[in-house]
């Protein structure tokens, strides 16, 4: 990986997120029993590891959590996971994959397992143009959207939850600003006007990357947000 790629690479708003995500967890969660909801191939869960000796994945993809607890983590299919009540819950770039009637039946089925002063952890991306490129995504949700989903906001929602959610912390992440979706980037009989197109907005993207990595992140498009919620009786 070249300079330039390492720069283009470290301005990407889910490094951000994991910073964050670890500082989060070390500070506020250690020790704790936490449950990793859609664990994938495990990021999330070999970081957990070093914080606390009680974390459990779960996964619908059985070959990766076959993969997992090959690994020697406590991996299992929503089918197969043990009933027990959890310290916290961790959904990170999960929510975006689902319909709301899908989205409030999932949440409301795991903020069952989740002790009586336990937290939901959630991070999710933003709308944004990079938020469609990826075609499994359903839609975006926000904290205003979570809010009005789950009773707090007092939103017009067709599909009543068993769960209200208290929003107690939340960070947002920004991506760097970047020329996309231009046509130098692909296949054209232009020639030379596109070599040069193409070398100017990748000076313009480096120059706006760079104020991404000297601001440290606070200079860039909004990509994602992260929330602490806390699960409150229903009245």
């Amino acid at each position: 990986m070249n300079r330039i790629q390492k720069l283009f690479s470290s301005t990407h708003y889910q490094i951000l997120e994991e910073r964050r995500l670890a500082q989060i967890l070390s500070s506020n969660f250690k020790g704790k029993r936490i449950l990793d909801i859609g664990c994938g191939q495990g990021k999330y869960l070999r970081l957990l590891k070093n914080i606390s000796s009680e974390v459990t994945g779960v996964d619908v993809n059985s070959v990766q959590v076959e993969n997992l607890r090959k690994e020697g983590f406590n991996a299992y299919t929503p089918d197969n996971l043990p009933a027990q009540k959890y310290d916290l819950l961790l959904m990170s770039h999960i929510v975006e994959h689902m319909a709301p009637e899908d989205l409030i039946a999932f949440m409301d089925n795991y903020l069952e397992m989740l002790e009586e002063n336990g937290a939901l952890l959630l991070l999710t991306p933003m709308p944004g143009i990079r938020f469609w490129h990826d075609y499994t995504h359903i839609r975006p949700y926000t904290p205003q959207s979570i809010g009005m989903m789950f009773g707090i906001l007092n939103g017009p929602v067709s599909f009543k939850p068993k769960n209200k959610l208290m929003l107690n912390e939340i960070w947002f992440f920004r991506d760097s600003w970047r020329i996309r979706n231009h046509r130098s980037y692909y296949p054209s009989p232009q020639g030379n006007r596109d070599i040069f197109n193409r070398y100017l907005i990748l000076t313009i993207n480096i120059v706006l990357a760079g104020l991404h990595a000297i601001s440290r992140g606070r200079l860039g498009i909004l990509a994602s947000w992260a929330g602490i919620y806390r699960k409150l009786p229903l009245s």
